[in-house]
């Protein structure tokens, strides 16, 4: 049976520091998948919120700015703000509350997602 194939290598490390320059150019095609900045990690963080129908709280949003990210110098990835807030999802469906994004919901779905901070 004819099949077509697709192999695909991952990492979170530098690239770099695993192989050399001829192995990589044997890769023809290679994508970085970099960071978000600041403008858009809340552009991201928005658009979940709205999918997931959780009312955006500026105050909660700026919390977890500063506690999960500025005081840990954490980088921020655009896959965080979907985790996180489906922890918060969970957390409110668990506790019969009504979809909302404070503080305190921010901090429990944080100290369950980043494991060994907070």
């Amino acid at each position: 049976m004819p099949f077509r194939e697709l192999l695909v290598f991952s990492t979170n490390l530098d690239p770099y520091k695993l192989a050399d320059d001829a192995f990589y150019r044997r890769i023809q095609i290679k994508v970085a998948v970099k960071s978000p900045d600041e403008e858009s990690f809340r552009v991201i963080f928005l658009r979940i919120c709205d999918q997931l129908k959780i009312p955006f709280n500026e105050a909660a949003y700026q919390h977890l700015l500063n506690a999960w990210y500025g005081k840990t110098m954490r980088e921020m990835q655009a896959v965080h703000p979907r985790d996180i807030l489906k922890i918060v999802v969970a957390l409110c469906q668990y506790e019969g509350i009504p979809l909302q994004m404070t503080s305190d919901l921010i901090d429990e779905a944080c100290k369950s997602y980043f494991v060994g901070s907070g």
